[in-house]
């Protein structure tokens, strides 16, 4: 048994490196196992944030401007939201470092400031992110392989009692030069113990390249529900443009928001 463990680990571990930053340039699945590089702090589509070890992909300076904007279904006295955020990052492909500013036009919604650090040693990649009240951090196994684990951790702890959110998720993601395949998985624990924390979040997800064009897709899909659940699942996709060397331009349906758009530059 421990051969056959060593000999598992070995293949995993020396599959081909695609070190070039062009796999993470659209986000794919809940960015926990394959996260993206051009909207890695403001935004993320599961119950934790984005793997923050994911900006040492990061191999330049980069600017990234954000806009999301979408109807309210539920209600149409409710105006649309807006949201928009900038992001500016630098890395080697090996260390990185991130910093986002984001703002949703909605009632009660404050603007957020948040920043990431990663760094990959070898065959294990580490991040931790700070914004007010939320702590996170992210671990990626073989990060710059073809088989990859991640792991991400969210502590959300605003102030008051009994209030506070631990939020964890778990995903392998199976990458070469031409699609991305991820399958990330996220669950929230509730300090209240009167709220229901048994939902789990399962997104499978594909990232697929054709030299400078890219296509995402991925289906969110909930499981555990309670009965009284107002929760559906749902399939969001993305179109990308852009090698990353230069410029990315990034467009997105159901992401974070009816529609949604990354742009950016990389010197």
């Amino acid at each position: 048994m421990k051969n056959i463990i060593i000999c598992t680990v070995f293949i995993f571990l020396s599959g081909p490196l695609y070190a070039s930053s062009i796999e993470n340039l659209l986000a794919v699945s809940q960015g926990i196992s394959s996260p993206s590089i051009t909207s890695n702090i403001n935004y993320s589509n599961g119950y934790t944030k984005e793997n923050p070890s994911g900006v040492a992909y990061q191999d330049a300076y980069r600017l990234s401007l954000q806009f999301d904007t979408g109807d309210n279904d539920d209600n149409s006295n409710t105006p649309d939201v807006d949201g928009t955020g900038v992001e500016a990052g630098v890395g080697n492909g090996s260390y990185g470092l991130a910093v986002g500013y984001y703002d949703r036009d909605c009632n009660g919604c404050d603007s957020t400031v948040a920043g990431a650090l990663g760094a990959f040693f070898g065959n294990f990649g580490l991040g931790i992110r700070f914004e007010e009240e939320i702590y996170s951090m992210g671990f990626l196994i073989n990060p710059k392989g073809t088989h990859r684990i991640g792991l991400a951790a969210d502590l959300n702890d605003p102030s008051g009692n009994d209030n506070n959110i631990t939020s964890y998720g778990l995903g392998y993601s199976y990458v070469n030069p031409n699609f991305t395949f991820s399958v990330d998985a996220s669950k929230r624990d509730y300090e209240n113990s009167s709220v229901n924390d048994d939902v789990i979040l399962v997104s499978p997800g594909l990232s697929v390249r054709v030299k400078m064009i890219g296509l995402t897709v991925t289906h969110d899909s909930y499981m555990n529900e309670p009965d009284n659940s107002n929760l559906d699942d749902e399939t969001w996709w993305g179109v990308g443009v852009g090698e990353g060397s230069q410029w990315h331009v990034a467009i997105y349906n159901d992401f974070v928001n009816q529609w949604t758009f990354v742009g950016s530059l990389f010197f």
